[in-house]
């Protein structure tokens, strides 16, 4: 994917019409109240391998009033575990309104030891950007070592628990992959991979039932 050190890696600039609103951190609280029926939704494995590659599970075919208009359709139940390296508070129209932060992970063999001491991470605009000057240092695969995140809240509970989460900190975050529409947006659709991380894709857009910071 990279052939320099020092070429940045952007992980999901999300370019459509209509989905993202100007507001970023500042104005009108974070999101509206939130509380999904969770009894409908199918279960969620518990990932085995803490730290490991994140579990993404088949579930039958369900969509979902959030909020604000907007549905979401389930594509995968997914567990995360992982370091946080960036946080970006979102406010205002368009998806703001159910998605009120993103959250940059590293998992895996990067987010273990001081291999992610050698780089630097920048929240922009539902974008993720990753460089290092010391591409030797990093594990074998490490691009696709690193997630942007698109976080729902599946309630407001979850919501003051993700709005907590501080970078460093190792959390577990389950719930599902989803693609979400809305009837003044165009459709805002998840990676399902962890290997298409790029300019145009690459970020997870997770409806969380729970997060746990474990470390």
């Amino acid at each position: 994917m990279l052939d320099s050190s020092d070429m940045p890696l952007l992980i999901c600039g999300v370019m459509f019409a209509g989905v993202l609103s100007l507001a970023a951190s500042s104005g009108s609280p974070p999101g509206p109240a939130l509380t999904l029926d969770e009894t409908r939704f199918p279960l969620i494995p518990v990932a085995e391998d803490p730290g490991g590659e994140p579990l993404q599970t088949d579930v039958p075919t369900q969509i979902v009033d959030v909020a604000a208009g907007f549905q979401a359709e389930l594509l995968f139940a997914y567990a995360l575990d992982g370091v946080v390296v960036s946080r970006r508070v979102f406010r205002g129209r368009g998806v703001n309104q159910i998605s009120p932060l993103d959250l940059g992970i590293v998992w895996g063999d990067l987010a273990e030891g001081d291999a992610i001491d050698s780089m630097r991470f920048t929240a922009g605009r539902r974008v993720l950007h990753s460089r290092t000057d010391d591409i030797s240092a990093l594990p074998q695969d490490w691009a696709r070592h690193i997630t942007n995140n698109h976080l729902i809240p599946a309630s407001d509970t979850v919501r003051e628990a993700l709005l907590a989460v501080e970078i460093g900190q190792r959390v577990r975050i389950t719930g599902f992959l989803v693609n979400v529409t809305g009837e003044t947006t165009s459709p805002w659709r998840s990676s399902i991979t962890r290997d298409d991380g790029s300019i145009v894709s690459g970020c997870e857009i997770i409806l969380v039932r729970g997060v746990e910071v474990i470390g």
